[in-house]
């Protein structure tokens, strides 16, 4: 967990949002512990969650989301998202199509039609 995530208004944000409770683990340099327990993983034949568990780092705080659901946030994310996929889906559409007056044709020089 980096430094903004251990921030309260973020912890908020992120249970507010997700209507689930959010666990802020005591442990430190939580990458390097994820990387470590994934390791321990490759050579046990455990779970990296089930090493991490067996290292007890199921310790933290929570964080418990509102009563209600902020429904108008989650309505403008949805929306973002969905504008977002329209927006890539019609540039991968341009990219795929050929430019206006171009040939590919002529551009490699095999044209029956006389250079202009």
């Amino acid at each position: 967990m980096g430094g903004g995530a251990r921030g309260a208004v973020w912890q908020r944000t992120v249970a507010r949002l997700s209507g689930r409770r959010v666990r802020v683990p005591d442990a430190e340099e939580l990458v390097a512990l994820g990387a470590a327990a994934q390791a321990a993983a490759c050579l046990t034949g455990e779970r990296p969650d089930a090493v991490a568990r067996r290292w007890g780092t199921a310790g933290g705080i929570d964080v418990d989301p509102p009563d209600e659901e902020d429904t108008e946030t989650l309505a403008r994310i949805k929306a973002t998202r969905e504008a977002t996929l329209r927006l890539h889906e019609e540039a991968e559409r341009q990219a795929e199509a050929p430019a206006p007056g171009f040939s590919p044709a002529v551009s490699r020089g095999r044209s029956s039609d006389p250079p202009t």
